[in-house]
């Protein structure tokens, strides 16, 4: 099975990519709903928040404030580093037991990072979205960085449907390989 990473900044146009791809045979995982899952009251992701940030990062139901959790991190790059490192290797443990029980050829991996120690480690191939950002998405992908290594890039600087005809290109690029 191939594993391929499909990586962007916030607006870039990610998700359209996944779904094209997931269309055309790819199994999808989309590391942010995994990410919901573990903010979820009494899961792992939620226990960590809690322990680090404070209870005052949960919501009264239990599962962590994601809201009040980005206002913070987004102001100090230290606190974000401190996420990541609580987080990251979480989601890279729930990824690979999706990755296992994969019974396609392809599987992509929609994610903001591919860090090496973790969903780093998972991917063949990375594809990265570049796309200009508006000014709402700018302050947010200030905080991410395009990798240093990346196998494809996806301009889409363009419109929906022409992003949807480089991805089925790309797509048959891959079955290529």
């Amino acid at each position: 099975m191939k594993v391929i990473g499909v990586n962007g900044h916030t607006g870039s146009g990610k998700s359209t990519v996944c779904r094209v791809l997931e269309r055309l045979g790819a199994y999808y995982i989309d590391a942010d709903s995994v990410v919901h899952a573990l903010y979820e009251k009494g899961n792992a992701g939620a226990r960590k928040i809690e322990i680090f940030f404070g209870e005052e990062f949960l919501k009264s139901d239990g599962s962590v404030n994601r809201n009040k959790l980005r206002k913070v991190i987004l102001g100090d790059s230290r606190k974000l580093k401190i996420l990541n490192n609580l987080i990251h290797p979480l989601v890279a443990h729930e990824v690979e037991k999706l990755l296992k029980k994969c019974a396609k050829d392809i599987c992509v991996i929609e994610a903001i990072s591919f860090d090496k120690k973790h969903l780093g480690r998972l991917i063949d191939k990375l594809i990265w979205v570049d796309r200009i950002l508006d000014k709402k998405n700018e302050r947010i992908s200030n905080l991410q960085e395009k990798p240093e290594k990346v196998d494809f890039v996806l301009d889409n600087n363009c419109s929906k449907t022409e992003l949807k005809e480089k991805s089925k290109k790309l797509w048959r690029k891959i079955m290529s390989l």
